[in-house]
């Protein structure tokens, strides 16, 4: 500490201040420096401020709002031009489909589609015996539900009785709660339209229409239960069906890395083949092509690593996993607020997912494409090596045996030169 900070720490007292803090304290209330407080006349301004304060936070949270709604309503707008331009594009995508159908059809004959069209009126059946089954009598159930709801209502109107009528309406909520499920069901409609059901029992608990009389509660249940089972019976079917596809190997015909290294280690059969005069030169020309496999087996090893590793769904479920390739794929990277409304769809698709998962997940996603992107260019390089050394190898083999035949002449041409000048030596001597 400096003499100058030590001379502001000490402070001094004098007598007189201390007479003055004496006399303040004997005066009390009655003192000039402080004036008694009037809480009657204070409580007033306090109401008046905290009401003016209250309507300054309304206002703020009105304004929020506001700015909610218009954020919602441009992202939504935003939400529609894409869904608009990804529409036009599936139809042209559809369009395009049903024209190579209807011209690979023409071109295979009329036997191809006389089949084609006997599986579709199969396809028919199943679907129409399908609804039969299953929408149909619940629409019906739903109609005698109305029926029945009028008839209490208009015997109301006549016997007042609030109770029944609150009871009615309840089981109509229930039922077109029943219709909401079949109306738009994802798995009835989409991925189960062309499955018949293995199980008649489920379709014959169904058609069944349960008559409401006394305890229409009951009914409208049991049939909602009896929905509830024919949708988890098609959704575990469709998970069966996804596994057996699964485990015929599909996909992995098609991305496995096994099948790549094999071909790495395969040699070109023009070299397997060829005649060499030299064994040595064909030998390194091998050792050259193995060489060059094991390279670029290094490689992919490492590459099969990181997607094992990463995983083909990026540790998610496949239903969510697809979700999130679908949405990406809908927001094009030359789009000028893509980060932000692909994220913002996600939220919507996937609720469950909180924001941090969605940005892993596509960091994830990200390295894993990444990945198959390296693989492509490093089998890519695999093939342009090859064929260069393909080429190389195919010419060195060419040269080879034209200097091996130039070879064979030359000394052809020496054992001719051998055997003339022994006639002519034997000539001169004899």
């Amino acid at each position: 500490m400096s003499g100058r900070d030590l001379r502001m720490f000490i402070t001094d007292h004098r007598a007189e201040d201390i007479e003055k803090l004496t006399l303040r304290i004997k005066d009390g209330l009655g003192s000039t420096k402080y004036k008694p407080l009037h809480y009657e006349q204070l409580q007033p301004m306090l109401d008046a401020k905290r009401l003016a304060c209250a309507h300054t936070v309304q206002k703020i949270q009105k304004a929020q709002q506001v700015a909610q709604r218009a954020r919602e309503n441009t992202l939504l707008r935003q939400h529609r031009e894409v869904w608009i331009w990804e529409q036009a594009k599936l139809m042209k995508a559809r369009e395009k489909a049903e024209a190579e159908l209807q011209s690979f059809l023409e071109k295979n004959g009329d036997s191809l589609i006389s089949q084609m069209r006997d599986y579709e009126l199969i396809l028919e059946s199943e679907r129409e015996g399908f609804r039969d089954a299953t929408v149909k009598p619940i629409w019906q159930l739903k109609e005698d539900l109305q029926y029945r709801l009028a008839e209490v209502r208009h015997h109301a109107s006549q016997h007042p009785s609030h109770s029944q009528i609150s009871d009615w309406v309840s089981v109509l909520q229930e039922g077109n709660w029943i219709m909401e499920e079949v109306e738009m069901p994802p798995l009835l409609t989409s991925q189960f339209s062309m499955v018949p059901l293995e199980n008649p029992n489920l379709a014959s608990a169904l058609r069944q229409v349960i008559v409401v009389d006394s305890c229409p509660a009951e009914g409208v249940h049991s049939v909602k239960d009896q929905q509830e089972a024919v949708v988890e019976r098609l959704h575990s079917e469709c998970l069966s069906v996804g596994q057996e596809i699964c485990a015929l190997g599909i996909e992995e015909c098609f991305s496995s890395v096994q099948g790549i290294l094999g071909d790495l280690k395969q040699v070109p059969e023009e070299i397997l083949s060829a005649w060499c005069p030299y064994p040595d030169l064909k030998t390194s020309l091998l050792q050259e092509f193995h060489a060059l496999s094991e390279k670029y087996e290094s490689k992919l090893l490492n590459i099969r690593d990181c997607l094992e590793e990463i995983g083909r769904c990026c540790g998610w479920p496949e239903e969510d996993h697809m979700v999130f390739q679908m949405v990406l794929s809908q927001y094009l990277h030359d789009l000028s607020n893509r980060r932000t409304l692909s994220m913002d769809m996600l939220q919507r698709r996937l609720p469950h997912r909180s924001r941090q998962e969605l940005k892993d997940h596509e960091q994830s996603w990200e390295q894993y494409r990444f990945a198959l992107a390296h693989q492509r260019a490093v089998l890519q390089s695999w093939r342009w090596d090859r064929a260069s050394l393909l080429i190389k190898s195919l010419a060195i083999l060419e040269e080879a045996r034209v200097a091996h035949q130039e070879e064979l002449t030359l000394q052809s041409q020496r054992r001719h030169q051998q055997e003339i000048s022994i006639q002519l030596k034997e000539k001169v001597f004899f």
